[in-house]
């Protein structure tokens, strides 16, 4: 029996050949060895139709082996054609964004004709991402200078197309840091667009870890509601008046005290946040 296993291969294989032998032989009608043909057909029927099955079945491995391989070629360079489309999506959507905010910065070209436009981009800012430190590649070689602050009030704020990002504190040859508008050390005056009446919105650290500003010194009759905007007021050397600050989304009024404070969320988006405008006195150009 171990004989039988160990060589089934080998006398299968002997078996077809003779099986392929008598078939040639007896092909031929009326012969001898068509009768004798005939005689061990009934004996070898069965073990005849093993060896067609097989060979069925093999081909059957062999097609779906073909089908497959095609298959897994077609899914890679469907795969490959996906991974470029949703690259070029992304280059295309970069690219839409990038053009507006360049759009919006030349907007400021005409809204603020005092002040010379200086187009910058963001080439680092904080690991906590909520922007406080932002290093522009604008410097004093571009024109940055901060000593037009007291001449040209509003000198060296920074904007973006959606409003106010904060100020520059600190120039170098090529670079400038800006102070932004949610940072604990910011205070920016304010006044409320539909009540007129001013308060201050400052940077906490509590909040900016949510992208918001306090709102405080506001006068207890002051008529103050969600969603009301605030902008700057022009007080004070730091900001240009008119400059859109944000929107209060939250209110909160204490009885016993007779104060309130409020919670405004900026228009600028930080976190995505890529080009900004400083506005500089127009004198002393380079």
């Amino acid at each position: 029996m171990n004989y039988l296993q160990r060589h089934k291969g080998i006398i299968l294989g002997l078996v077809t050949l003779l099986l392929l032998f008598f078939a040639g032989l007896t092909s031929r009608e009326g012969s001898r060895m068509a009768q004798v043909g005939e005689v061990l057909s009934v004996p070898f029927a069965p073990l005849r139709q093993a060896v067609r099955n097989i060979a069925g079945s093999l081909e059957q491995r062999i097609s779906y082996f073909r089908d497959l391989k095609s298959l897994t070629e077609e899914n890679r360079a469907l795969k490959e054609t996906l991974a470029q489309q949703v690259t070029d999506q992304v280059e295309l959507e970069s690219l839409r964004k990038e053009n507006q905010e360049l759009r919006d910065a030349l907007s400021f070209d005409r809204k603020y004709q005092d002040y010379r436009i200086i187009v910058s981009r963001i080439i680092s800012r904080d690991l906590d991402n909520w922007g406080d430190a932002l290093v522009l590649d604008a410097g004093r070689q571009q024109g940055v200078n901060l000593a037009m602050k007291e001449q040209y009030p509003g000198s060296c704020a920074v904007v973006s197309g959606s409003g106010l990002v904060g100020r520059v504190i600190q120039t170098t040859y090529n670079t400038s840091r800006v102070l932004s508008i949610i940072d604990h050390g910011s205070t920016v005056s304010g006044v409320l667009t539909r009540s007129r009446r001013h308060v201050e919105v400052k940077g906490l650290q509590e909040l900016k870890m949510k992208g918001l500003c306090f709102v405080g010194n506001i006068d207890y009759d002051t008529d103050i509601s969600l969603g009301d905007y605030v902008e700057t007021s022009g007080i004070g050397n730091n900001y240009p008046r008119s400059l859109i600050i944000g929107q209060i989304v939250q209110v909160n009024r204490d009885e016993r005290t007779r104060t309130i404070s409020a919670v405004l969320k900026p228009m600028v988006d930080f976190q995505s946040l890529n080009t900004v405008v400083v506005l500089q006195g127009k004198e002393e150009m380079p």
